[in-house]
């Protein structure tokens, strides 16, 4: 058997013998060529409540290290620092905020991903930022004012918490509605199958 050029690719001759170009009775194997995949970032997969969610968490991730508290006087001049120069755990809230922000970025790219109790566990991830902010926000030191990165994070911290519950009820009611629905159509699922016995 030889293998020779036949243009487009390479002729296999089924009787051994040479080919010339590439007759019926010969195998065309092209030159192997690497796929391309492709990623596109679907905002429109994202629910509303999941683009209020995104978008607080990067305000929060924001304001974390905006000016939180200043001091001084008209005499001294004034003085602000961000809420993790005194307040270190605050990275704990801008790490999760980031985790929020990038499980909503991988179901852009991936519409189609689910992952169980996913509403659940965002929620408990803006209910911890919430906290987190309250208790930086109420523990300011006597002397001190707060600056602007504070109320940011307050209010983003609030809204992000807010935009998750209501999408956690949602999807609450939707599974109840839906599972009402479903034993309502068939109610020989409520006795197993078997109709109860007169």
């Amino acid at each position: 058997m030889t293998i020779e050029d036949g243009g487009d690719g390479y002729g296999v001759s089924r009787d051994g013998g040479p080919s010339r170009g590439a007759p019926a009775d010969c195998l065309s194997v092209p030159s192997s060529r690497a796929r391309r995949v492709s990623f596109r970032f679907e905002v429109r997969s994202l629910r509303a409540t999941d683009l209020v969610v995104g978008g607080a968490s990067v305000a929060l991730m924001i304001g974390i290290f905006l000016p939180w508290f200043e001091f001084g006087s008209d005499v001294t001049g004034f003085f602000s620092f961000d809420s993790v120069a005194v307040r270190s755990w605050m990275y704990l809230a801008f790490f999760a905020a980031l985790a929020i922000v990038g499980f909503l970025a991988l179901k852009a790219i991936f519409p189609r991903l689910r992952l169980p109790l996913e509403r659940v566990v965002v929620l408990l991830a803006c209910g911890a930022n919430l906290v987190l902010t309250l208790v930086c926000f109420a523990k300011k030191a006597v002397g001190l004012n707060w600056d602007v990165g504070a109320y940011l994070s307050l209010v983003a911290a609030f809204a992000a918490t807010g935009a998750a519950a209501f999408a956690a009820t949602m999807a609450t009611v939707a599974a109840v509605t839906r599972r009402h629905r479903n034993l309502s159509t068939a109610p020989e699922a409520l006795w197993g199958g078997q109709p109860p016995h007169g």
